[in-house]
């Protein structure tokens, strides 16, 4: 395995917080100012799952905070609790990969998709037991279910942008691509 140049990581890692706050921009745009009856499905946290499964190094921990939680303030969440599940579940799902088209495009799919849908779960657990307000639940499970459609397209997307995935560094690498 050859290493991966620090410009080029730098340069990927530039591209993620990028599209990250294109996202969050198209996320905020007054479309449409009336109710609807479904949720978009959460393409950021597509994007970030796709990342630190396919491209470790390009997105490493403490950048998928810093955009989680620059999302958090910008969506008017509670600061930092997403932040915080998602940054969990990536790394979950960083440390669990086993290696570029090793394990399967739907294995990947269905475990991002576990990953996903405990986010959400977890979420509204802990804003319930808080006793801050909530959207409906069929709003929350179609939110849950178009994020976990739209992973493929998204992993898709970044695989043409990005091309192949980088093969799965060791433990000392990794450590070393985190600084």
């Amino acid at each position: 395995m050859e290493p991966i140049s620090p410009a080029r990581i730098w340069f990927f890692r530039f591209c993620y917080a990028g599209v990250a706050l294109l996202i969050l921009f198209a996320q905020l745009l007054p479309l449409d100012t009336a109710p609807r009856s479904w949720a978009a499905p959460d393409v950021l946290m597509c994007l970030t799952m796709a990342w630190c499964v396919r491209w470790p190094a390009y997105a490493p921990v403490w950048l998928v905070a810093l955009v989680a939680l620059i999302a958090d303030l910008l969506l008017q969440r509670p600061p930092g609790l997403m932040a915080l599940l998602i940054v969990a579940g990536s790394e979950y799902l960083r440390y669990r990969a086993t290696g570029p088209n090793q394990s399967g495009a739907v294995i990947e799919w269905m475990s991002a998709a576990l990953v996903m849908g405990a986010i959400f779960i977890v979420y509204r657990l802990v804003l319930g037991m808080l006793g801050v307000g909530q959207a409906q639940v069929g709003l929350m499970l179609t939110q849950i279910l178009g994020t976990i459609l739209v992973y493929p397209l998204v992993a898709l997307l970044c695989r043409v942008a990005l091309g192949d995935p980088a093969p799965v560094a060791s433990e000392t690498e990794r450590k070393a691509s985190r600084i």
